[in-house]
């Protein structure tokens, strides 16, 4: 085990918190929003649990794990869904990701929006400075 990945095993065993990673079905293996015709990784059902407190979402791994058979890891799907800096607004994700070609405002709000949840999840703020010191 690398040295990100026993983070992530370290911070969900001191949070007691429950990382579930679950490959879509068949079925539920659309394109995600951003492909627009372009290949794309496999999609994963996730869920974050702790003290009574769930959130879900999708996961969709590169294409490169895709073409060699490689999983997500619990450091590649926290590092993802806190990427570091609590951006609780849309204008906090402008202020730190900057202009990007394409998206709509939506986008950053949607970003803003997972961190809320996932904010909310970790409930206090020890949880969420441990997770944010591994990704």
């Amino acid at each position: 085990m690398n040295e990100y990945d026993q983070q992530a095993t370290d911070f969900l065993a001191a949070f007691n918190v429950t990382l579930t990673i679950a490959q879509a079905d068949a079925l539920d293996q659309t394109a995600p929003p951003w492909a627009d015709g372009i290949p794309h990784g496999i999609r994963y059902r996730i869920t974050l649990e702790r003290e009574r407190r769930m959130y879900e979402t999708s996961f969709w791994g590169s294409v490169h794990d895709r073409e060699n058979g490689i999983a997500p890891t619990d450091y590649s799907v926290l590092a993802c869904l806190y990427g570091g800096t609590l951006t609780t607004t849309a204008d906090d994700v402008y202020d730190e990701m900057g202009v990007i070609e394409g998206w709509a405002p939506s986008r950053y709000e949607a970003i803003a929006a997972e961190q809320r949840a996932v904010a909310w999840v970790m409930s206090d703020d020890d949880a969420i400075d441990a997770m944010n010191a591994i990704s």
